[in-house]
């Protein structure tokens, strides 16, 4: 899981990800809630075009309340729509993220990394980290 806040932050994501020799999942969730900015335009800024020549990604996960922008950039990028898959019950994606083989890289932004956390922490029958 890698914290995205920014273009600078998440294109430096993208650069590792796009250095891995092995076939991955990849997930992308995006909100635009008070701790993470109402202004999600820097999405525009992020090279995902980079992403779309990437023949290592299997599929490309969504989440969010704005993950319907995030769908959008990735078609302008190039990414094939058959890649993405889009849910926003953090139930339902979990359980799609959980089942995906090999490699899952996650870039949330800050309150869908909270959520993401907790349901992971609740499936795997464990206390927040912090506790």
């Amino acid at each position: 899981m890698i914290l995205v806040k920014n273009p600078a932050g998440c294109n430096q994501a993208v650069t590792y990800l796009n250095q891995m020799t092995e076939p991955f999942t990849l997930a992308l969730l995006l909100n635009d809630r008070t701790a993470d900015g109402h202004d999600v335009s820097w999405i525009w800024d992020v090279d995902y075009e980079s992403l779309a020549g990437n023949d290592l990604i299997r599929r490309i996960l969504l989440s969010g309340d704005r993950a319907e922008d995030l769908q959008i950039r990735l078609k302008y990028a190039g990414v094939s729509k058959e890649k993405l898959y889009l849910s926003h019950d953090l139930q339902t994606f979990t359980t799609k993220l959980l089942s995906e083989e090999g490699p899952v890289f996650v870039l949330p932004n800050y309150t869908t990394m909270l959520l993401l956390r907790a349901e992971l922490a609740k499936r795997a029958g464990k206390d927040a980290y912090w506790n």
